[in-house]
Parts: structure tokens; C-alpha cells; sequence
């Protein structure tokens, strides 16, 4: 109830929820990283506003299976034609499945322009309509991408709202040799992504632009600083990690790696680095994840011969993955450089206060 200065009671209002089109090309409850980040989103945005939710296809079994329904609560694209090429070219410039992130990212924005074009093609009726307050393109989060719908939108006077942006995150001095082993050579020439068709664009027409680090804020030009939100927030879903450590430390600690096996996430380095412990039996390492670094890691604790104390978990479902970080005592975060880093916060979650991170 509203009460007036007057004291007279007044007409509670009542705030109509916006309708929001959710572009989120990537979005699946049943992945990790940028999939479950997508996902993640959609569903908070709809608890507050009324979302219809436009993804790929190969997303529909996992988003069915929350108890979405197609039609009603979101719509799928089919471009899986042009993502098979993609990976292909990809595939034939050194990429592989989990080396190369930037081969992808300089093709990505094929697929993206196939799948926000196909967009258009089934929305513009409703949009021209004015079925939807506002466009929300949430994935793909590279800076790299921009957006076939950006003028086109602009023109209907329908807001776009892009990101939040992130990636991109230079690499470090030092790092030379990663860089090689990550099949990053096309790192040095990402400032090209700025002639793509639709970069200005999308910089000039979107109604907000949401940044997810300072160095993605930085990257934006000028004339989008107004329009521009720095939204560094990150965040789990509790029901994933729900478990409470009740284990107290104790000798031996046990710590965690959790990630990709790849050559910047340093999974080797640490390793090396509690090399003494690991033999003196003070600690156990926990590996916990898959990646073409894998049998180089199982290679090398064969030979320091502290077998015996490190555990290589392999790939494992990221629901279960509280089931194993309940029981360690601290992770590990040697990567070299990261534009999300969730694990720490989940590894948090487990523990409440007093959980060991190690950067």
C-alpha cells in the first residue's frame, strides 16, 4: 500500500514487466564456461522480466529439459551449416578442440551474422509490431563479435542492448612459448576485428553496452562511452553448489586444480611448484579436468614420482564437480590469464568464509 504526504491513501502501481527478445546463441544448462554463463543469465532475466529466448539448436534438448517450452519461452535457430564450416576452416588453420580459442574467435562472427540474420528473418513482424520493449544480445560476450541486428534495430526504434563483453585479455610478457603451444599466433593481428563489417555499428546504434572488465570498457570507442556499463559482477547457481565443507585442515592439505588442461592454465606449473610437498606427503593435488595437456601432466608426475599424491580426475559432469572441491582444503589458480574465472567463486561457495584461494 502507498501512503501520500498527505496521509490519504493512494493507488498502489503496479511497474508492467518488460518483454524482452534474449539472443543468446550459446546458452546450455549442460556445458560449462560461456554456454552455462548464457544460460545462467536467461534464466535470472526472466524471473524479472518477460523473456522469449532465441538460441541455437543443438541447445533445445538441455533448455527443454528445464521445463521451458519452445514456443512459449524460447525459439531456436538452425545455422548448424555454416558452424560445421566454420569449424572446419578452423580445424585447418591449427585449431583444435580445446587449443586455438583465437582462430575461433576471427571466425565466429561468421556464425553470428548467419544466426542474428536468421533472427530477423522470424522476429521482424513482431518486432515491427512492438512485441518486445527491448533485443538483449547476450551471447556470443566477445568484443570481437559485432551484431547484424545493431542498425536495423536502431532504424525499427527498437533498444539492443549488447553483453556483457569480455575476453580479449592481452597476454602477458613472458609467455612467448604458451602462447605457441596455444596455437595463439592469430592473437597478434585481434585489433583487425575492428574493420569487420557491423564493429562500428554496433558501437554507434546499441542502446547499452555492458562491459564485463575494465579492459573491455577500455576497448570501446568514445562515442559508446556514455552509453557504456561496467557490470564486473560474476556469480554460481547455488543449486550446483550447495554442499558445505565440514572437513577441517590437516596434514596432508589437499588442493585443487579445476579447469581445462591447456598450456595457459598451467596445471605443469603448479605442479612443479609443490614438487617438495607432494613427495614430502604434506600435500595431495586433485586435477580436475580434461584437455589435450592431459597425458604431458600424467608424463610428468610419472616422473618427479609423486604418483602417489596427485590425483588426475579427467573430465567430470559440472554438477559433481562440489562432490570433490567439498573436500579440499584450498585451489589453485595458476592460469596466466582469465576473463571469467567462476571456479574461484563456486570453490567459495562450498567453504562460506575462510576458503584458501592461491592466484
Amino acid at each position: 500500500m502507498v501512503v501520500e504526504c498527505t496521509g490519504k491513501k493512494s493507488t498502489p502501481t503496479v511497474r508492467r514487466r518488460h518483454t524482452v527478445l534474449l539472443l543468446a546463441e550459446i546458452a546450455n544448462p549442460d556445458m560449462v564456461s560461456v554456454p552455462l554463463i548464457g544460460w545462467c543469465i536467461a534464466e535470472a532475466l526472466a524471473r524479472q522480466a518477460d523473456v522469449h529466448l532465441v538460441t541455437h539448436i543443438r541447445n533445445r534438448p538441455a533448455i527443454m529439459a528445464m521445463d521451458w517450452q519452445e514456443g512459449r519461452d524460447f525459439s531456436t535457430i538452425d545455422t548448424e551449416a555454416v558452424v560445421r564450416t566454420i569449424f572446419r576452416v578452423a580445424r585447418f588453420l591449427g585449431a583444435s578442440d580445446n587449443r586455438g580459442w583465437t582462430i575461433y574467435q576471427a571466425l565466429a562472427p561468421i556464425g553470428c551474422y548467419a544466426f542474428e540474420k536468421a533472427v530477423w528473418d522470424k522476429f521482424r513482424p513482431a518486432l515491427k509490431a512492438g512485441a518486445y520493449d527491448i533485443v538483449h544480445r547476450l551471447t556470443p560476450m566477445s568484443p570481437t563479435t559485432p551484431s547484424y541486428l545493431a542498425a536495423r534495430l536502431k532504424r525499427l526504434g527498437v533498444p539492443l542492448v549488447v553483453g556483457p563483453l569480455n575476453g580479449g585479455l592481452p597476454w602477458p610478457d613472458g609467455f612467448a612459448d604458451r602462447r605457441t603451444r596455444e596455437r595463439e599466433w592469430l592473437s597478434q593481428l585481434r585489433g583487425a576485428y575492428k574493420w569487420l563489417p557491423g564493429y562500428k555499428a554496433t558501437r554507434r546504434d546499441a542502446a547499452a553496452i555492458l562491459a564485463g572488465s575494465l579492459h573491455s570498457l577500455s576497448e570501446l570507442p568514445e562515442q559508446a562511452r556514455p552509453r557504456s556499463f561496467h557490470l564486473p559482477e560474476n556469480g554460481i547457481d547455488p543449486a550446483r553448489f550447495a554442499l558445505r565443507r565440514t572437513r577441517r585442515a590437516q596434514a596432508p592439505l589437499r588442493g585443487a586444480f579445476v579447469g581445462r588442461l591447456v598450456p595457459y592454465k598451467c596445471a605443469d606449473v603448479l605442479i612443479r611448484a609443490v614438487q617438495d610437498m607432494l613427495r614430502a606427503n604434506a600435500l595431495h593435488l586433485d586435477i580436475i579436468g580434461d584437455g589435450p595437456e592431459r597425458d604431458i601432466i600424467a608424463a610428468l608426475v610419472r616422473e618427479m614420482r609423486v604418483d602417489k599424491a596427485v590425483t588426475i580426475h579427467g573430465a567430470v559432469e559440472h554438477r559433481q564437480v562440489q562432490t570433490l572441491l567439498v573436500d579440499c582444503d584450498f585451489l589453485a589458480c595458476p592460469s596466466i590469464r582469465e576473463f571469467g574465472g567462476g571456479v574461484v567463486l563456486e570453490a567459495m561457495a562450498l567453504a562460506g568464509c575462510g576458503k584458501r584461494l592461491f592466484p
